[in-house]
């Protein structure tokens, strides 16, 4: 099977493949790297994928036998669905999902923001509560450092197909980290509201450019 794992490179990816390995039978690696819009970055590993079904795993998760099996289950059970994701124990994650290859490919993978796989895809992809991988950002501040790094990392604009975001959105995440007794990941979450301000040069530039196209 081959396995897509779009990577910042971090020290986490070493555990990530070897959970991978350790897991997936005979899997067929394919790092990718660099910035850019993480749908934009996976779909770059689709078209590198040949098997028939292939993976997608993000570079700090732990799969485990459980989450593999029971999403190969799912595939097994549902031929009309293309693919299927887990959770961590926090929240469901698309970065974690095996997909049958060509079908995926053929409806044009991921959209350039993940929170529109699910409304792209609709009854094609199956979410599994059950199916859950370890997330390695650890309590106390690893959250907070987690989403630091990721909010330094590019303040990509939803037109230049950044990572999900919506204060809204985020507000309901992190008052639900609260509520489930995380207040760390809660804490760590809320940086996220800060992006707006740090994005605002883009989206200005961004509105810039529209006019342009369309004068």
């Amino acid at each position: 099977m081959d396995v897509v794992i779009v990577t910042l490179l971090r020290e986490s990816l070493i555990d990530t493949i070897k959970s991978v390995k350790a897991v997936i039978p005979n899997p067929n690696i394919i790092l990718i790297t660099g910035k850019g819009a993480i749908g934009d970055l996976r779909n770059e590993g689709l078209l590198k994928c040949s098997s028939s079904l292939m993976c997608f795993v993000d570079d700090d998760i732990i799969l485990n036998s459980s989450w593999y099996t029971k999403c190969m289950q799912a595939l097994q059970t549902h031929p009309e669905i293309i693919a299927v994701c887990g959770k961590t124990p926090i929240h469901h994650t698309l970065g974690c999902m095996i997909c049958r290859t060509n079908e995926f490919k053929s409806v044009g993978g991921f959209p350039k923001l993940d929170d529109r796989v699910l409304r792209k895809l609709g009854s094609k992809i199956l979410v599994l509560d059950d199916a859950v991988c370890e997330h390695q950002i650890k309590r106390g501040f690893g959250p907070l450092r987690h989403n630091l790094h990721f909010l330094c990392h590019g303040f990509q604009t939803e037109n230049r197909a950044g990572w999900c975001y919506g204060p809204r959105k985020q507000v309901l995440m992190v008052y639900g980290f609260f509520k489930a007794g995380c207040p760390d990941y809660a804490v760590g979450s809320s940086v996220w509201l800060l992006k707006t301000f740090f994005a605002l040069p883009f989206i200005i530039e961004d509105k810039r450019d529209r006019k342009k196209r369309e004068g």
